[in-house]
């Protein structure tokens, strides 16, 4: 029998972005516990990189093609592809690129009558009509729709779809293979720590300045007074954790300009009392090794979908600085909506008191995470299910 080929589009895999980088080798993870000898093809921006860290954190036959540049080796992969993956992340808003890209692709499986899935999909907020009408078609025609929050699943019912045919799933990060905690050690001792020092509270913020562009896709804009907010919150944590006997690390999820995490990392450093005292890591982490970097810290504040999963992958308490409608949609689904920050009511003694209570009995607090972490890997188990469902069909 000749190996499954299956494609994947839908998350932003060429980017240095420890969480879309992260669903790509979980979903090829996923799937070659069963299907070893399958040829995954990622559709992305940037195939070189994906063949690098492909090739440095993965066994499998993960190969990449630029979705524009390279078209008619897009037309052959659809030609001989055995299932088309919608693979997480937000492939779902409103930019006109991303729309049309969607139904070319959706054409082209059509074409070659190549069955195609929704993985755990997320959406932004989606206003027009005509955004909602390919939407609508291209749900309609899905072999499998399973979605990541009721944010998504109340657009899909506002595109045309029944909630007969669409179900939860889980963020499929939740179950990528990761390295040992012990794994993380040379990279925290380059960041400035050791064993014995003060114990580790994780900070992950995000540069997310309106200049910067980067909040026409995935976010709503933020406004330069929320972002200074965002700067003026974590600097008041980092200070109150110093002062309290823990060490801040700021932990990034992704390291290129514009949407550097270190840059607003520096800038609360700068505004900080306790800047100076505070440490960074500051290198890419490859995504196996992000939540070995969580397992060594206490608690975690994130700004980040990814840092949250990675944070609650290595049972280390999480609370979510939630500036848009994802962090709250990701933090409900895993059951950890009591740990929701939010920043229009939400200030820095709302945020300490937060992580305080999750740090004053870690025991307790740990144990009652991995609870939560076994009822939340449940749904991220789903979508495997169902996509090998349609790969065994004949």
């Amino acid at each position: 029998m000749s190996p499954k080929k299956i494609i994947l589009w839908g998350g932003w895999y060429g980017s240095k972005n420890v969480g879309d980088q992260a669903l790509l080798l979980a979903i090829t993870d996923l799937l070659g516990d069963t299907y070893p000898d399958a040829q995954f093809t990622a559709l992305t921006a940037r195939p070189a990189h994906v063949r690098s860290y492909a090739a440095r954190d993965s066994r499998l036959d993960i190969r990449a093609i630029h979705t524009r540049l390279e078209f008619p080796r897009v037309v052959r992969a659809f030609a001989e592809c055995d299932l088309f993956i919608f693979g997480g992340a937000v492939p779902f808003f409103e930019y006109p690129p991303q729309v049309l890209a969607m139904a070319i692709l959706t054409t082209l499986a059509w074409l070659f009558r190549v069955p195609y899935f929704l993985w755990s999909v997320s959406s932004q907020r989606v206003t027009s009509r005509f955004a909602k009408r390919v939407f609508g078609w291209v749900l309609d025609g899905a072999s499998g729709v399973t979605y990541r929050d009721e944010f998504t699943r109340r657009l899909f019912l506002d595109c045309g779809l029944s909630d007969e045919r669409m179900s939860l799933g889980g963020d499929s990060a939740l179950l990528m293979h990761t390295a040992p905690a012990e794994s993380a050690l040379d990279l925290l001792v380059r960041a400035g720590w050791r064993m014995g020092d003060r114990p580790l509270v994780a900070l992950t913020p995000r540069t997310l300045r309106p200049a910067d562009g980067e909040a026409e896709t995935h976010y709503t804009p933020k406004t330069n007074q929320q972002y200074q907010q965002e700067i003026d919150v974590y600097a008041a944590v980092l200070d109150d954790l110093w002062e309290r006997g823990f060490q801040p690390l700021f932990v990034p999820m992704n390291t290129v300009a514009p949407d550097d995490d270190r840059e607003a990392s520096r800038c609360i450093m700068q505004k900080a009392r306790h800047g100076a005292q505070a440490l960074i890591v500051d290198e890419e982490i490859p995504p196996r090794l992000a939540a070995a970097v969580y397992a060594h810290c206490r608690a975690s504040l994130v700004s980040r979908v990814h840092g949250s999963i990675m944070s609650f992958k290595a049972n280390c308490p999480v609370v979510m600085y939630a500036f848009d409608q994802k962090h709250v949609g990701i933090m409900t689904e895993m059951g950890l909506a009591e740990f929701i920050l939010r920043p229009e009511s939400d200030g820095a003694d709302c945020a300490s008191e937060m992580l305080m209570r999750l740090l004053s009995n870690p025991q307790s607090v740990r144990a009652d995470l991995a609870r939560r972490f076994e009822s939340a890997t449940q749904k991220s188990s789903h979508p495997l299910r169902l996509a090998l469902g349609i790969l065994s069909q004949p």
